[in-house]
């Protein structure tokens, strides 16, 4: 499973990013400087931020160099 189970976007933002709740707060597997509120989104929602594909599949244990 996952560290990343939830999905958000960012209000006003064009990707769907893999999430986590800590403490009350979404956190988001990408880095990057969020200005925005993520807002939760339904689980079956496909991600389509690149940078928290690319950390899902290293968390899965995929070859960078083939994303």
């Amino acid at each position: 499973m996952s560290r990343y189970p939830l999905r958000a976007m960012l209000h006003g933002g064009r990707h769907t990013h893999a999430a986590r709740s800590e403490r009350g707060r979404l956190v988001l597997a990408c880095p990057g400087p969020h200005r925005a509120a993520p807002e939760e989104m339904s689980d079956t929602t496909p991600i389509t931020c690149p940078g928290c594909k690319r950390a899902r599949a290293e968390e899965a244990g995929a070859d960078p160099a083939e994303l």
